[in-house]
């Protein structure tokens, strides 16, 4: 019994040395900046950003840490491609150029307080443009929850203020991402928490709506 006890203590102690090893940034990475999302099956690290609060972190590889390889359209799954943009790539300095790298020429982003989707490449650059242009300088998408799909997947969000995240959330959300064959995003849908809650007013409004459609004949058909 001395001897398992022993041996236990050991594996203990090592386990811990390693955890504490692995969690220290490496050199490769740029000081202060520490990495704080996952690392997918091939080994890409996912999210390398500075000091902030992410959700579903783990503890990537020292092989993965040591190559820091970016990963390409093809390379990782839908949930993974996910929490690698907004973990990391919305950070980046020229943003959304690095993000516009894993967008099919033909995507379609429907964001839903805009009354039309954003079709093709040209207009989704513009809207993100547009939208990096226009929100606050501190403003920061927080990633809560995200489904594990590999062709598409579904996920939660928040915004917040990075220099005040105690400041609590601005708005929730939740969005779509589907990929298609090459590994690239084709279908966005964004939908934003509504600045005015009108809870089951919502569903009077629907019924008279619903009323004043089936008061009218439908169109023939030709």
């Amino acid at each position: 019994k001395m001897r398992a006890f022993v041996r236990f203590m050991c594996v203990s102690l090592l386990m811990t040395a390693v955890s504490s090893f692995m969690m220290q940034p490496h050199s490769t990475v740029p000081k202060n900046r520490y990495i704080v999302g996952f690392c997918n099956r091939n080994g890409y690290v996912l999210s390398v950003r500075p000091n902030a609060v992410v959700r579903n972190r783990c503890v990537p590889s020292v092989s993965s840490i040591m190559s820091n390889a970016k990963p390409r359209p093809g390379d990782l799954t839908a949930s993974e491609l996910v929490k690698y943009l907004w973990n990391d790539v919305q950070f980046a300095d020229d943003y959304p150029a690095p993000a516009l790298e894993f967008f099919s020429d033909d995507v379609v982003y429907e964001d839903m307080i805009y009354p039309e989707p954003f079709v093709g490449k040209d207009q989704v650059t513009s809207f993100l443009i547009n939208t990096k242009e226009k929100a606050p300088e501190d403003f920061v998408f927080v990633l809560d929850k995200c489904s594990d799909g590999v062709k598409s997947c579904g996920f939660t969000w928040h915004i917040e203020l990075k220099t005040r995240p105690d400041a609590g959330k601005f708005a929730n959300g939740c969005s779509f991402y589907e990929l298609n064959s090459e590994g690239k995003i084709c279908y966005v849908r964004d939908i934003p928490e509504p600045p005015i809650k009108i809870g089951s007013f919502g569903l009077v409004l629907a019924n008279l709506a619903a009323k004043a459609i089936k008061s009218r004949p439908p169109p023939q058909q030709q």
